[in-house]
């Protein structure tokens, strides 16, 4: 594999390293998918492991989807490749959260769009105390939304008010909000990340072959009723979302948050 490196060890507990070959920062391409795909079919296939620890050999844990291959396939895809891309990234998050061995996710750097969609694909999240490492799903800002299951997992941990919020403004959050927001499980320095995790492994958590989140949820009954949000709770958190039209400016067309100006005719 070019850009991963998979290290086990005695405690049964793997190691999978994010390193892209051919650039600075972990990013989605065909390539990164090709190869989650294989090595987690061999995690799951694998009785010696118990659990894997997903972090990156970069100094940011991985950004979003490789921009260069998606401004190289504008004029080229066609609207079933589009989709066929779509759908490879969000069957590499299932097979992850839905190969019965407990993932987590070691965050030490930023983490965001297509690299937080794979954070929150794990069972459990741990985030570097760093006021530079931040999380989020920016894509909003470029005019697109989450496209591999973001915009489902991050809802169903948020919920519904705050998720949406994050969604709709595309902003990263630093780690005592990401922890209050409960998008990152724990905040740890960086030279306890690797202990921090072997530690929650070694609790033996039981995973829900469904589902990550299905599995936060039963492990955290007090949130549980996030996943089923009232429609007075849908009414209240979409109440701030104004659609704001500026035909002119670099923001047409964009969800913007607060603002109660109406569209333009």
């Amino acid at each position: 594999m070019r850009h991963l490196k998979l290290a086990t060890a005695a405690d049964g507990f793997a190691t999978l390293l994010l390193d892209n070959a051919d650039e600075s920062m972990n990013l989605v391409s065909d390539a990164f998918i090709a190869e989650m795909m294989e090595v987690t079919a061999r995690i799951a296939a694998d009785d010696s492991i118990k659990g894997v620890i997903l972090t990156s050999a970069k100094p940011a844990f991985m950004g979003g989807a490789d921009l260069k291959q998606l401004v190289l396939g504008y004029d080229t895809l066609t609207l079933k490749d589009a989709y066929a891309f779509s759908q490879q990234a969000s069957a590499m998050h299932r097979a992850m959260e839905t190969s019965g061995k407990p993932w987590v996710a070691v965050i030490n750097g930023l983490a965001l769009g297509g690299g937080f969609e794979l954070a929150l694909a794990c069972h459990y999240r741990i985030l570097v105390d760093d006021p530079k490492a931040v999380v989020g799903l920016p894509e909003v800002t470029v005019g697109l939304l989450p496209g591999s299951g973001g915009t489902q997992r991050l809802i169903r941990i948020a919920g519904i008010k705050a998720g949406t919020e994050l969604l709709l403004s595309g902003r990263a959050v630093k780690g005592a909000e990401a922890l209050r927001l409960g998008i990152v499980d724990a905040l740890v320095p960086a030279n306890e990340l690797d202990a921090a995790a072997r530690a929650w492994l070694a609790t033996g958590p039981g995973v829900d072959r469904r589902d990550a989140v299905l599995h936060r949820h039963r492990r955290h009954r007090q949130i549980r009723r996030r996943v089923r949000p009232s429609g007075a709770e849908i009414r209240s958190a979409l109440r701030p979302v104004r659609l704001a039209a500026r035909p002119r400016g670099k923001r047409a067309g964009v969800l913007l948050i607060g603002e109660s100006r109406p569209c333009a005719a």
